[in-house]
């Protein structure tokens, strides 16, 4: 993404009705071939796409960047770190490219499996395929989860 997610805007974090930073992320990746795009923060780390939140796999923790990075605190976010225990942290943008798998979460993905990020193929680790399986799963058996 030409332009970073601000971690220290007062509406980081904010869920808002006004989009047009995404809108306008969403198009630039449209533009470039991509399905979603995904932004760093002005630091650098990897933050949050445009209207999802990120889960990298990194062989052995699932990992998901830390609200201090200017994510929104998404709702199938906080289930995958209540549910299964998925890690907050800083993650480098980097480690897009360098992941045994990604994820994105949102309300209307649960956690949809990345297969490309840039043109680069990212491997879709078994770990990953259940835990999108058993996450679906578990919303269908969950009345209300929250």
């Amino acid at each position: 993404m030409p332009f970073p997610r601000n971690e220290r805007s007062p509406l980081s974090g904010i869920k808002s009705t006004s989009y047009a930073e995404n809108v306008l992320a969403l198009s630039y990746a449209r533009e470039h071939g991509g399905d979603e795009a995904i932004f760093a923060d002005t630091q650098g780390r990897l933050a949050e796409g445009s209207g999802s939140n990120i889960i990298i796999f990194d062989g052995t923790n699932f990992v998901t960047p830390s609200l201090d990075c200017g994510v929104l605190a998404g709702t199938a976010r906080g289930l995958a770190i209540e549910w299964y225990g998925v890690h907050e942290g800083e993650i480098p943008m980097d480690a897009l490219t360098s992941a045994k798998s990604i994820l994105l979460t949102s309300s209307l993905r649960d956690l949809q499996l990345v297969s490309h990020v840039d043109g680069v193929e990212i491997p879709l680790a078994p770990e990953a395929i259940a835990l999108a399986k058993e996450f679906s799963k578990r919303l269908l058996e969950e009345v209300d989860p929250l």
